[in-house]
């Protein structure tokens, strides 16, 4: 995950790292194999936003080839976050195969434990992201080893 600093130069997002309301951010990820892969931002609201794919920013499919590039929103792009305070987390699903019913798997994840699934609605309306900008100046993505990614 990356974020803009200040200066609109592109950080990697560290641990314990606080952002702020109109900072923009965006995700990169490389699959070691096909796959299928969904991302989701939960707001402090426990409102649920899918960042990829999403039609809005030019992702329309969630089919990932082995070492192909991906981006969300989109390489020359930013989520930018709302003004609404608190803490927002991200999921990233990826599985072998096509997930039928990617709502109620979501839906289960979210009653085991994670809260929020009272206000659960699947869509691609912003909740946590205020808006899509261009990138200012050009970044340079960061290759993250897959058992980080595993983290959280």
């Amino acid at each position: 995950m990356f974020y803009q600093d200040s200066e609109s130069r592109s950080q990697e997002l560290q641990d314990g790292a606080t952002l702020h309301s109109g900072v923009g951010y965006r995700l990169f990820f490389e699959a070691k194999q096909s796959c299928y892969v969904d991302i989701f931002q939960v707001d402090s609201s426990g409102k649920l936003f899918h960042l990829y794919p999403n039609p809005e920013t030019g992702s329309r499919d969630n089919f990932a080839q082995a070492q192909a590039e991906y981006w969300a929103p989109g390489p020359q792009q930013w989520f930018t976050l709302d003004t609404i305070p608190g803490e927002e987390q991200i999921y990233v699903l990826a599985s072998k195969e096509r997930l039928p019913d990617l709502e109620a798997v979501l839906r289960r994840f979210m009653d085991a434990g994670q809260g929020g699934a009272e206000s659960f609605t699947l869509g691609i309306k912003p909740m946590g992201v205020s808006r899509i900008r261009e990138e200012k100046k050009t970044a340079t993505p960061i290759r993250l080893p897959a058992d980080q990614l595993a983290r959280g």
